[in-house]
């Protein structure tokens, strides 16, 4: 069997879950070779990877001047994504780059190009593309088993304090060092749900419906955003499929959702967190679940045997095209005015838009906009 040679970039923040994976794994089919990252001595991390022989290095530059790798997983900043990944390719790696991949249309259209010609892979880490129990959902869903979609909608609202705005010096910008993020949750935080919409609408196993329109309104209640912190939106697919989607940072519940409903032709499926259940006209009911697996290993596990049996993942940057495309609609949407209050909840300074949650959940149980006003 090929051993695959892992190079990680990054080791903060959600790329703390690829570093615990890789050190678990006893298995000579996958060597964790090298970590870059320019703060490893911060990190905590740097007497785990000298104990296991991972070598550590500044930048990817420098691993590769001494290594060659079979797959680099990507979860730094998402500014550096893009010079990343090409620096990937050009060593003749395939990649795993966290959500989202990059934020500007030329750059994921080339992006594109480079993977259709060399032959490799640009995995995204949308894990719940990767989720069996989705997967499964979505054979269904193109063998006709479901008839044809109708309207879909998904609502995903987690509270974001001062804590997650101070983290870094990317969070809620346009651009940063000259690179497009958007960063907002339609983009990053709350980004899954309106994926799954578009993934399971896709014309095959690894495409993602097509969008004609974006509609709706997003609110600013912290000041000093570029971006914004809550949206509605109603995208309309090039099938002509409405999906509607709610989700902000600035409510005073800690979370609520993620839930969904897809109607289509011949039946109904709900998403109430854990899964997906689908419901038929005539009574029978199925579950399309994995209780118990984590998310960060499916994908993993994905990109290391696409490596080895040189397969392309279910979700890389052809099927995240539409999402970059609402992402960047979205953000010429009007601004709603909002008296947001700034409160104090948990220990974290938190803004807070009066009733915003009221109205979308109103909003969603009539497959509104005009009620999240």
């Amino acid at each position: 069997m090929k051993t695959v040679k892992v190079l990680l970039v990054g080791a903060g923040g959600y790329a703390k879950n690829y570093v615990q994976a890789l050190l678990c794994m006893h298995d000579d089919a996958v060597v964790f070779s090298a970590v870059a990252d320019p703060c490893l001595a911060t990190s905590g991390l740097q007497q785990q990877f000298v104990e296991h022989g991972v070598a550590q290095y500044g930048f990817p530059c420098q691993a590769y001047a001494e290594h060659q790798f079979d797959l680099v997983i990507i979860s730094s900043p998402i500014h550096t994504h893009y010079a990343y990944i090409v620096e990937a390719l050009v060593h003749g790696c395939n990649v795993l780059c966290e959500k989202p991949v990059v934020l500007d249309e030329h750059q994921l259209a080339d992006l594109q190009r480079r993977q259709k010609e060399s032959g490799l892979f640009i995995a995204v880490g949308f894990q719940q593309c990767f989720d069996r129990g989705l997967l499964a959902l979505k054979q269904d869903v193109l063998s006709g088993m479901f008839g044809k979609p109708v309207r879909l909608k998904a609502l995903r609202f987690m509270r974001r304090g001062d804590a997650y705005y101070q983290r870094n010096n990317w969070v809620g910008r346009i651009m940063v060092e000259g690179q497009p993020i958007y960063d907002s949750p339609v983009s990053n935080a709350c980004a899954h749900q309106l994926q799954t919409m578009l993934f399971l609408l896709g014309a095959s196993l690894t495409d993602s419906a097509g969008i004609r329109q974006v509609e709706g309104f997003r609110y600013r209640a912290r000041p000093t955003l570029e971006t914004y912190d809550a949206a509605a939106l109603r995208i309309t697919t090039t099938q002509e499929v409405p999906l509607l989607y709610y989700t902000g940072h600035c409510v005073q519940e800690k979370q609520v959702g993620p839930i969904g409903e897809f109607e289509f032709e011949k039946g109904r499926i709900v998403l109430d967190g854990d899964g997906f259940t689908a419901m038929f006209g005539d009574g029978t009911v199925k579950r399309y679940a994995e209780e118990g697996q984590n998310p960060t290993m499916h994908k993993l596990m994905d990109a290391l045997s696409c490596t080895r049996d040189h397969e392309k993942p279910v979700c890389t940057v052809d099927g995240v095209a539409s999402h970059t495309a609402v992402v960047l609609a979205a953000q010429q949407l009007p601004l709603i005015p909002c008296n947001a209050r700034y409160d104090l909840i948990e220990g974290d300074g938190t803004y807070v838009v009066p009733a915003l949650m009221e109205r979308c959940l109103k909003a969603y149980e009539a497959w509104s906009l005009d009620d999240a006003r």
